[in-house]
């Protein structure tokens, strides 16, 4: 079984060090904020991956599923992406939500450090 996954392992790592390599290649229209989006989920799935590995190879397993299904989630944000040219201002509404829920916590906790430097008052 050891050998197995190892030689899953190597696989995996191999195929994540091509993915990366090729982000060089990718042609997109940065003005085309469909195209945009789905790179930046593309991104965020290596970045996700590499994550992963590093838990797996230093056998720290604990966190691996929750990085998976975030991974997943990206996989199905890409999905919509190409499905519906407009999917992209779902996103990035959802992402104005949590920044101004964020913004709201730090005008309520001043003395929160974590949340000092985006306090107005801090």
């Amino acid at each position: 079984m050891d050998k197995i996954f190892q030689k899953v392992l190597a696989v995996t790592e191999n195929c994540f060090q091509k993915a990366v390599a090729a982000t060089g290649e990718l042609k997109f229209n940065v003005k085309d904020r469909q195209q945009v989006y789905c790179i930046c989920c593309y991104c965020r799935i290596l970045e996700l991956a590499g994550e992963a590995l590093f838990l797996i190879k230093s056998k720290k397993h604990v966190g691996v599923p929750i990085i998976l299904r975030s991974m997943l989630e990206t996989l199905v944000d890409i999905e919509n992406l190409t499905a519906s040219p407009d999917y992209w201002k779902h996103l990035h509404a959802s992402t104005l939500k949590q920044q101004w829920k964020l913004g709201e916590a730090a005008g309520k906790s001043p003395d929160n450090p974590f949340l000092k430097c985006l306090n107005a008052s801090g």
